[in-house]
């Protein structure tokens, strides 16, 4: 809901203020971030994911072709 109206900064303060996090919000913000073509925060966040899941994977992946950028997949 907050990418959709371009609210990442909300989602992250949310997400900040949590007590306990999960796989699940960060996936959420990872996909938030690079939906809205965001690649550094997105990036960020995925690299400090423990246990990454295909959606995140494939937010990535969609992050980077929309923008062009497929050489900073690496």
């Amino acid at each position: 809901m907050y990418a959709k109206f371009g609210r990442m900064s909300c989602a992250s303060k949310l997400f900040d203020e949590m007590t306990e996090t999960s796989r699940v919000s960060l996936t959420a913000l990872v996909c938030g971030y690079a939906r809205l073509g965001d690649m550094g925060n997105a990036r960020r966040l995925f690299d400090q994911m423990p246990e990454k899941d295909l959606a995140a994977f494939n937010a990535m992946i969609d992050g980077y072709v929309k923008l062009g950028d497929m050489g900073s997949m690496r």
